[in-house]
C-alpha cells in the first residue's frame, strides 16, 4: 500500500515537473519573442497625433465652407462654384479666438451659424508613393533623391522609410505647434493635419481615390450651397476632370516597382503601417496585410 502511494507521489511529481518545465520554456519563448518584436523599430505601435501641426485652409465666408486639402485642383474646383474664397493660416483662424477647435473658432459670434468643414483624403500608400516618386525615388521628378531632404538615400526605399519613421516619431513628440516643412506636408500622416484631433467628427470627408464617394459628396455640396438651377451636368463634368487628373500616375512602372518592394517586405510594411495606421483607420481605407 505504501509503495502504491509512493508510486503515485513520484508519478505526480514527475508530471508536475514536466509541466512546469514546459510552462517555463513556453513562457521564455513568448517573452523572448515579445521582447524581440517590441525592440524592433518595426514594432507595431501606431504613431499618435499630437495635434501640433499647423495647417492652412481655404475659406468661403458666404456659404460658410472651409476646406482642408493637399490637392490644389480640388480647391480650384470649388472656386468655380463659390465666390470670395480666401486662404487662411492656422494663426489667422485661431489667434483671436478663445476656442481651439475649428467648429467653434469659425462660428459667427452673433448668428452662431455653423460652418461646413470639408477634408479631401487619399489612400495612404498611394499618397506616400506618389510623393516618394516625385522627390525621393530613383529618377525622381525633382532629382532630389540624394539630397538631405530624402535622407541621402539615393532612391532606396528601405533607407528612406527607416529614416522617415524616426523623423516622424520625433515630430510626434513635439510639444509646441509647428509650421510644417515640405517633408511634413508630403509625408506626415494626414490625421496630423486639419486640426483633426479636435475636429474630426465635424468634417465631411471626401476620398479622392473612391469614385462613388468623390462624385456623390461633391455633387451634394454644390447642390446644398448653390442655386438649385445650376446645371448638374456641368458640375459632374468638372468633378470628372478633377477625379481623372488625381488618378494619373507619372510613372506606373516605377510606382508598381516600389509598391511591390514595400508590400512584399514585412519589415517595411509594418513600419509603414505604424506611421499611417490612423490614416487607414479613421478614413476607412483597407489596411494592408502585414
Amino acid at each position: 500500500m505504501e509503495k502504491s502511494y509512493l508510486r503515485i507521489f513520484v508519478d505526480t511529481l514527475f508530471v508536475s515537473t514536466i509541466l512546469l518545465l514546459v510552462f517555463n520554456y513556453s513562457y521564455w519563448k513568448l517573452i523572448k519573442y515579445e521582447k524581440n518584436y517590441i525592440n524592433k523599430p518595426k514594432g507595431f505601435f501606431p504613431l499618435g497625433n499630437s495635434g501640433r501641426y499647423m495647417s492652412n485652409y481655404r475659406v468661403w465666408p458666404a456659404p460658410k465652407i472651409l476646406v482642408c486639402s493637399e490637392f490644389e485642383n480640388t480647391v480650384n474646383f470649388l472656386d468655380l462654384f463659390f465666390n470670395g474664397g480666401v486662404n487662411k493660416t492656422y494663426d489667422e483662424i485661431f489667434s483671436k479666438s478663445r476656442f481651439v477647435n475649428l467648429k467653434n473658432a469659425l462660428m459667427n459670434d452673433i448668428s452662431k451659424t455653423s460652418w461646413q468643414l470639408i477634408l479631401f483624403t487619399q489612400n495612404p500608400m498611394k499618397r506616400f508613393l506618389d510623393n516618394f516618386l516625385d522627390y525621393c525615388s530613383m529618377y525622381s521628378r525633382y532629382e532630389t533623391e540624394s539630397s538631405p531632404f530624402c535622407f541621402y538615400c539615393n532612391g532606396e526605399i528601405n533607407c528612406f522609410l527607416t529614416n522617415l519613421f524616426d523623423y516622424l516619431k520625433n515630430k510626434s513628440w513635439v510639444k509646441q505647434r509647428f509650421e510644417p516643412s515640405l517633408r511634413d506636408r508630403l509625408f506626415a500622416p494626414q490625421f496630423w493635419k486639419c486640426n483633426l484631433k479636435l475636429d474630426f467628427s465635424h468634417y465631411n470627408i471626401i476620398q479622392i481615390d473612391n469614385g462613388d464617394n468623390f462624385y456623390e459628396k461633391l455633387l451634394n455640396i454644390i447642390r446644398n450651397y448653390t442655386s438649385p438651377s445650376i446645371d448638374k451636368t456641368i458640375v459632374y463634368d468638372e468633378a470628372d476632370k478633377i477625379y481623372s487628373s488625381l488618378q494619373i500616375r507619372r510613372n506606373k512602372t516605377l510606382f508598381n516597382f516600389y509598391e511591390n518592394l514595400l508590400t512584399k517586405n514585412e519589415y517595411l510594411l509594418t513600419k509603414f503601417v505604424t506611421i499611417y495606421f490612423f490614416d487607414y483607420y479613421i478614413f476607412s481605407y483597407e489596411i494592408p496585410y502585414f
